[in-house]
Parts: structure tokens; C-alpha cells; sequence
């Protein structure tokens, strides 16, 4: 390579002085495009867990989402299912609270078996526990009417009745953490005389 001077006169400039200029420089270049590599990879995963993630709420959604459909409409048929006891025999009343007993243990199993984000597993919680306790209340009055003992059936229909109350709450607060407003919460059985 050859520089002109201020005279006219052409300076060789050593072939090695510019190899150590550009070498540096290459050398910054390729390192640039091997990080970009990296973070490619890096990239990648983070979109692969964002995505697990999004798949795993919608899955999670989905499935609490029908759970507390189904304890409103347990809750419909076990009102229409104490409003018609009277004209009921005792063994289509046990069944009809064995079959109401074992929805609300179908339920139960079904939040279980679901794979709960951090911030919903109190209402989820909340919900199991109320349930599990308005399955037990539901077993004892399918007894009573299997018993023929109307004073047992009475007293298990009012423990119902107190307890229904929290099944309501729970589920509630788990439509409102799921963002599912404006649905039917109809859970509270109406008592009989």
C-alpha cells in the first residue's frame, strides 16, 4: 500500500500496521454476530416458557371456569331438589342428594386435578374446602331420607343451608379472579318447613 505525501512522493505503509488495524475490528464484528447467536437460543426459550405458561392459565382457566359453572348448577338442582322434597319418596330424595353429593365431589376432584397459578390458589382452596363440607351435608340428608327419619333429614337440610352460604362466596371469588363476571351464582338452597 502506498500513501502520497504532501510532495508528491509516494510512502510505503507496511502491509502488517493495517492488518492490525482491521483484525481488531473483524474481531468485534464476528463477536457481535456470535452474541446474536446466543441470544437467539436465549430468545427461544423465553418464548417457549411464555408460551407453556399461556397454554397452562388457558388449560387452568378453562377447567375452573367449568367447575364453577357446574357448583352454580348444583346448586340450581339441589334448590329445585329441596322445594320439591315434599312430594319426593325418601329413596328418590337419597338418591337425588347421593347424585348432588357426588357432582360436588366431581368438582371437587376436577379443581384438584388442575395445575393452580399462585395468585388463585386461595379461591380455589376456599372453593375444594366448602364443597368437600356441602358434599358431606348433601350425604347426611341422602341418610336420613334412606333412614325414613324426617327430624335427622330436617336438621342435615338446615346444616346445608348454613354452609351453602360459604360454596357461594368461594365460588364467586373464584369467577371474579378469573374474570368471568355476570354469571348465574344461584347456590343457596331455599329451606323447607
Amino acid at each position: 500500500m502506498h500513501i502520497s505525501s504532501g510532495g508528491g512522493q509516494a510512502i510505503s505503509q507496511p502491509t502488517s500496521r493495517v492488518r492490525r488495524r482491521v483484525l481488531p475490528i473483524v474481531a468485534l464484528v464476528a463477536l457481535a454476530f456470535a452474541g446474536c447467536g446466543g441470544d437467539s437460543k436465549e430468545d427461544d426459550a423465553a418464548a417457549d416458557a411464555a408460551k407453556a405458561k399461556a397454554t397452562a392459565e388457558a388449560a387452568f382457566k378453562k377447567g375452573a371456569t367449568a367447575a364453577t359453572a357446574e357448583t352454580t348448577k348444583i346448586g340450581e338442582d339441589l334448590g329445585t331438589a329441596i322445594q320439591g322434597a315434599s312430594r319426593q319418596t325418601d329413596a328418590a330424595l337419597a338418591a337425588t342428594f347421593t347424585s348432588l353429593a357426588g357432582r360436588a365431589r366431581g368438582v371437587v376432584s376436577d379443581l384438584n386435578a388442575l395445575e393452580t397459578p399462585q395468585e388463585t390458589r386461595a379461591e380455589v382452596t376456599a372453593l375444594v374446602g366448602a364443597l368437600t363440607t356441602g358434599a358431606q351435608d348433601l350425604d347426611a340428608i341422602a341418610t336420613a331420607a334412606r333412614a325414613n327419619d324426617a327430624s335427622s333429614a330436617r336438621s342435615a337440610t338446615e346444616t346445608l343451608v348454613r354452609d351453602s352460604p360459604a360454596i357461594k362466596a368461594a365460588k364467586d371469588a373464584l369467577d371474579a379472579e378469573l374474570g368471568n363476571t355476570g354469571t348465574a351464582t344461584t347456590t343457596t338452597p331455599a329451606t323447607t318447613n
